[in-house]
Parts: C-alpha cells; structure tokens; sequence
C-alpha cells in the first residue's frame, strides 16, 4: 500500500499524461480512418461521430467499418491505392516505408494497365464445363504477372502493418489509468445532471443509509435493527406492508424493533415521538397517506422500483 502522498501524486500526474497521450492516439486513428474512408471511392462515407463513440467505447477496431475498410483496401488497384493513401498522414513509419516500396513500384512497371491485387474481384473468372449432359461452374483466379504478386505481397502487408498499429491504439479508453479526469460516458449529460434520477436517490438512500452515513458500529448493521435510521425502519416496514397497513401495527413493529422488549433502552413515549416524525418525514416524500376507507390505516402511494 503507498503510504506516501507525494509519490502517489507524482504517479497521478504521469498517469494521467500517459493517458492523453493514448486519447490522442485514438483520435489520431479515428481522423485517419474517416479521412482514408473518404478517399475511397467505391466506399460510403462513414460518420466521423460514429466513429468517434465506437472508439470511445473501445468498439472501433472490431466494428463493422474498419472491418469492411481493410477489406476494401486490400482490393484495390495501384492507382486507386495512391488515391486513397495520397492526401492523408500515414499512420506509423513501417506502413509509410510499405507505401513508399508501391509507389516505386508502380513507377518503375513495364505494363501500361493498373496494378492489380490478388483480392480484386476482377481477377476472379468463371469457367463453366460440361459433365454429363450437366453444367458445372467454377470460379477461379486470372493469372498474375510478376507485378502485380509484388503488388499484393505489398498491400497484404500494408494493411496488416495498419491492422496492427490500430490494433495496439485503439484500446478501451475505460482501461486507461484515471480515465474519469478524461472522459465520461453520460450520453446526455445535461440532462442528467440537471434532472437527477431524485426517486432513485432517495430509495437508496432509505434503504442502505449506511452508503451516506458514518457508521458508529464495526461491521454490517442488519437491514431491520435499531442500529438503524429510524427513517429507515421505518421504511422497510413500509416496504414489507401491504398496500393498506394498520398504524398501530406498524407503531408496534416499529417499537419492537427499537427497543420496546428493553424498557431502558427506549422510552416509548420518546419512542412513539420517533415514529410519528419518521412516519411524517414518509408522508411528505409522498410514499404514504390516509387511507379514505379506514382512519386508520395508512395507503401506500409509491413502490420501489415502479
């Protein structure tokens, strides 16, 4: 355990600089993504704001575009390609070191037509044969010229060298060391700040009081004892009751649970005061009223969890 404030702080800090640096890294990646995406062609444009909660939720480097953005880059054809990767960053020296190989590659070919991969699809030719008065259809690869094996080994190994850089930055930015100083994950924030789940809270807060209060006593106080808020008691009572309850009922479990057995522990005349202002404190939160059919009996208004 660290029992020294200054070091704690001093690796506060430097975590919490690691961490930007990797939440840059991942916006990096994703601007790149969006801009290489935009570059492609026969690719639709992809949502830069989609792509930024994908990565925000660490769901980007396994989603459904990235996946099918690699997958189309290893089918394009050399003048494509220079289109697609001309007017953006590169992402790591090892893939701008494999573009600068293609390029030189694509200067110095004899052929006059494009480079084409091994993936493109307008390699593939069907070939149809005739077997027992049957038609059979195969589908198989065009021959590739030297240059354009070259050409694939280069873009296989372009889009695994990308594949692995963003493999290794875009991680869930929820592992990062304090990533609360950096992100939050409130979809609507000012709505949730300003218009607070208060049901919620309250609940809660009657039924573990203990979450917001010190407890005087060590280790876990029961959910019914007198070591309890008399609110909460109070509360649980209210919780186990029908939907109508008897007061008196309710005054003797109350008293029962606070002391009544022990004549000394609890007064009921002081007792009796606890219970009508825990009682009164229940009414005013609008979880209990007089019922109209009996004087005395109280009607439940609210129940948890509705």
């Amino acid at each position: 355990m660290m029992k020294d404030d200054t070091i704690l702080a001093k690796q506060a800090y430097l975590g919490i600089s690691v961490s930007r640096q990797k939440m840059r890294d991942i916006f990096t990646c994703v601007e790149w993504l969006v801009a290489f995406i935009r570059n492609m062609k026969s690719q639709k444009s992809a949502n830069h704001s989609e792509c930024v909660i994908l990565a925000l939720g660490g769901e980007l480097l396994e989603s459904k575009i990235l996946v099918e953005t690699l997958e189309a880059a290893r089918k394009l054809n050399s003048e494509e390609l220079d289109t697609a990767f001309g007017l953006i960053s590169n992402l790591s020296t090892e893939s701008a070191a494999i573009l600068d190989e293609i390029r030189e590659l694509i200067r110095t070919k004899k052929s006059k037509g494009v480079l084409r991969s091994q993936h493109d699809a307008q390699l593939t030719r069907h070939n149809t044969t005739i077997v027992g008065q049957r038609v059979k259809l195969t589908k198989g690869k065009a021959k590739l010229s030297n240059e354009e094996l070259k050409y694939s080994e280069l873009v296989d190994r372009l889009c695994d060298s990308i594949q692995n850089y963003l493999a290794e930055k875009l991680i869930n930015p929820k592992d990062l060391f304090l990533h609360e100083c950096l992100i939050f994950d409130f979809k609507s924030p000012v709505r949730n700040t300003f218009t607070p789940k208060c049901r919620h809270t309250v609940e809660r807060a009657l039924s573990h009081p203990f979450d917001y209060l010190d407890s005087k006593e060590g280790g876990e106080i029961e959910t019914l004892s007198a070591g309890q808020p008399p609110i909460s008691i109070l509360y649980q009572l209210y919780l186990e009751s029908g939907a109508v309850v008897n007061v008196y009922d309710l005054w003797r479990a109350f008293y029962a649970i606070l002391g009544g057995e022990d004549a000394d522990r609890c007064d009921e005349r002081v007792a009796f005061s606890i219970f009508y202002q825990s009682l009164a404190e229940l009414k005013m939160m609008g979880m209990a009223r007089i019922s109209r059919k009996k004087t005395d009996h109280l009607a439940k208004s609210a129940w948890t969890g509705l």
